[in-house]
């Protein structure tokens, strides 16, 4: 009976120890997930010092990754099972992930600096599933000393006297939608007449192209090296700093206006962290601050007053609503219409 008695102690003993140990690993594990968060984000999107201050006020070690396009973070998630807690895609992506069931709604009542965001950028994608980051545009930044044009119209592109003259983007939505706007079309448009119009016009182009590049471009001009270029507004910004005599300038017939936001994809294990953090880059004064450093215009609207007063280039970085609203965002287009546009950019290419 004693040998009985020793015997179920023991087993009581190792059923003890093993819920003690699993149960031990579990609340770890939960704590290790709530003291860590996984940023994916776009390159040199955000001043290193805002992420050490809200590693530090809030004892969350980020692990920061970065990536160069929308669909690159696409592939990432749908194809792999890693873990990210926030992503910073643009509006027609976010709308993209969301219809796939990609995102998780966002709990706005975790968001106190969430009345700072600039209304215009509110409702830009499907559902409550995000909350906008930087925004800007598409247009011409050119060297007065290398061209006598103004480039208030994208046609002044065609102009014979800048031969081997004009480096544009190696992106086809920005292309071919910079040609569909200079024939007054939408930037959206799929009708493949329209596309194949916007092709041939851009075949007639080829002979003042100089370069297709990607970020290359932000030495080139600044270094004199092409007098034109098609860019983003925050590049721009960028290159003037580097040389203050480039122009960066948006053409009358309008232009892409973009958004990027921050959003929570099902991936998340760190729901809590992801809303501290989101609400933390809203905050007035870490968006000045990441604003300065990356260069873009913030979405928050304390931070864009303030940053107006020392802009010297008001009108072209900070479009009030009236121009905004003639601006067009990406649509979220279809699998085959975004085949379409990619080969009948990458015949541009060749051509």
């Amino acid at each position: 009976m004693k040998k009985l008695i020793n015997a179920c102690l023991i087993i009581l003993s190792l059923i003890f120890i093993l819920f003690y140990t699993k149960f031990y690993v579990e609340a770890n594990s939960q704590n290790d997930f709530n003291q860590q968060l996984y940023v994916y984000n776009w390159g040199e999107y955000i001043d290193p010092e805002v992420i050490t201050d809200f590693e530090e006020e809030y004892k969350i070690d980020v692990i920061y990754e970065t990536y160069d396009s929308n669909e690159t973070l696409y592939a990432k998630l749908k194809n792999n099972n890693t873990r990210y807690d926030v992503v910073f895609p643009s509006e027609y992506m976010v709308d993209k992930m969301n219809q796939e069931q990609m995102l998780l709604p966002i709990d706005y009542n975790k968001l106190s600096n969430y009345q700072y965001v600039d209304p215009r950028f509110l409702h830009v994608s499907d559902g409550n599933v995000s909350i906008p980051y930087f925004w800007g545009t598409v247009g011409i930044i050119y060297n007065p000393n290398l061209t006598d044009l103004d480039f208030d119209s994208w046609n002044d592109l065609w102009d014979e006297s800048l031969e081997k003259q004009i480096i544009i983007p190696d992106s086809a939505r920005e292309v071919i939608g910079m040609s569909l706007q200079s024939l007054g079309l939408s930037v959206n448009s799929t009708n493949r007449n329209e596309l194949t119009w916007a092709q041939d016009k851009l075949f007639t182009l080829q002979p003042n192209i100089k370069a297709i590049i990607g970020d290359e471009i932000l030495q080139a001009m600044p270094n004199n090296e092409a007098a034109v270029a098609i860019t983003w507004s925050g590049s721009a910004k960028y290159m003037q700093e580097i040389n203050p005599d480039l122009i960066y300038t948006i053409p009358e017939e309008g232009t892409n206006i973009w958004v990027d936001s921050a959003v929570i994809p099902t991936t998340c294990q760190n729901i809590e962290g992801a809303h501290q953090f989101i609400n933390y880059l809203m905050d007035s004064n870490v968006s000045q601050r990441n604003s300065e450093y990356v260069g873009y215009t913030p979405t928050n609207i304390i931070t864009q007053e303030i940053m107006k007063k020392d802009e010297e280039n008001i009108a072209v970085y900070y479009p009030d609503e009236v121009k905004t609203q003639k601006y067009e965002f990406y649509k979220n287009l279809s699998s085959e219409d975004n085949m379409l546009y990619n080969d009948l950019f990458l015949e541009f290419k060749m051509f």
